[in-house]
């Protein structure tokens, strides 16, 4: 048996468990294991935000443009091969050509609401609960107004002003078919005509929804010509999965009185025309003038606005407002300043995170190791 100790001697060391050794070795392992994968991960992030980057500058996102405004003139492109019906109630028809019944024909005078002697004026005919379409293109119908399934469809130039007298002036140009539906009955129209709205005649609000190629509302400020643009908004909108509505508004501005803004087809992947209506509410109220309500919607890169007779600029948000709303560009920065911020705050990360090679070998050498020797008695 051993002695009691003598005065003067250490006490012997206790040997480790092999286990606490073995247990404090993986801890280390996994440690430094997990502070290289989130290095690791870190530089894939910023490979992944720099390739997302680099798509959404060379790749700018299409927008999505709102035009809410009141004009007292705006100016239409029909799409081509697409049919269009409008309720002309009320109006009276302007052509260079008599027309057949059951359109009656108005005397010609001096004071005809056509404005000239090369036109003939055309009462539509009346009679209770009468409804009056004006059908304008369509698809498989040549610019003759014949159906010819293979015929290259033509598209129509609409303009809409307001008069003097509180009533509206509607032209109608180009190649495309005309037809008018009356009471079950359609009548072929010749190309180019005119619609007059005179102030006194009233019997309903007029409402002109409409799918174009291009669409201008306002008119530029000229001495010979007082319709103009009154005020209005133009809002920009991107594509957002978030949202209910499915976008997400970007941007606000005011228009000015004078400006005239252009919206046009949008020419990339797909056929986006821009959509819209017209309302004119011919029962307002007061000494206000009459005016137009216009509200379209389409998508476009940029949007066109001339202001008082110059060249005009092209209104769209810049590079940074694009990046701000890339989803997918947002959500891995996100991630990537969220972990550069956990692992920069961990104290002395990088004497920590060494290489997970060496952790390594250090884990097998404590697996092998055998029973640590129990340490003499030191004399």
């Amino acid at each position: 048996m051993t002695g009691p100790p003598r005065a003067g001697d250490k006490p012997p060391r206790r040997a480790t468990p092999r286990a606490l050794h073995r247990c404090g070795a993986g801890a280390s392992f996994l440690w430094k294991l997990a502070l290289g994968a989130g290095v690791l991960a870190i530089w894939l992030l910023v490979g992944v935000v720099v390739v997302l980057l680099a798509l959404n500058l060379h790749t700018p996102p299409s927008w999505y443009f709102s035009i809410g405004a009141q004009t007292e003139a705006a100016d239409i492109e029909l799409a081509a091969g697409r049919e269009t019906q409008w309720r002309i109630e009320g109006a009276i028809v302007c052509a260079t050509k008599a027309l057949p019944a059951p359109l009656a024909l108005l005397p010609r005078e001096a004071s005809s609401p056509c404005g000239g002697r090369r036109w003939f004026a055309h009462a539509l005919p009346g009679g209770e609960n009468a409804e009056h379409v004006l059908v304008l293109g369509g698809p498989g119908i040549s610019a003759e107004g014949a159906a010819t399934p293979g015929a290259a469809p033509a598209a129509l130039q609409v303009g809409l002003e307001t008069r003097g007298d509180g009533g509206l002036q509607m032209s109608i140009r180009g190649p495309g078919p005309l037809r008018l539906a009356l009471s079950g009955q359609e009548l072929a129209l010749p190309p180019g005509l005119n619609l007059i709205w005179a102030g006194e005649a009233r019997p309903r609000d007029l409402v002109f929804p409409f799918t174009g190629e291009r669409v201008r509302v306002g008119r530029d400020v000229t001495w010979s010509d007082s319709s103009m643009l009154r005020e209005g908004t133009l809002t920009v909108f991107t594509a957002s999965e978030e949202s209910l509505a499915k976008r997400s508004q970007v941007e606000e501005v005011a228009l000015m009185p004078g400006d005239q803004v252009r919206l046009e087809r949008h020419g990339g992947d797909g056929a986006f025309h821009p959509k819209g209506f017209v309302r004119f509410d011919r029962l307002g109220g007061g000494d206000a003038p009459a005016s137009l309500g216009v509200v379209a919607f389409g998508r476009a890169e940029s949007i066109r606005i001339e202001r008082f007779g110059d060249s005009g600029y092209e209104f769209k948000p810049g590079w940074w407002v694009g990046i701000l709303h890339d989803r997918l560009l947002m959500m891995w920065s996100a991630v990537l300043a969220a972990l550069i911020t956990v692992l920069g705050g961990i104290a002395g990360c990088r004497e920590l995170a060494t290489s997970p090679a060496e952790a390594w070998r250090a884990l097998c050498r404590e697996w092998r190791a055998g029973t640590p020797r129990p340490q003499e008695d030191e004399r």
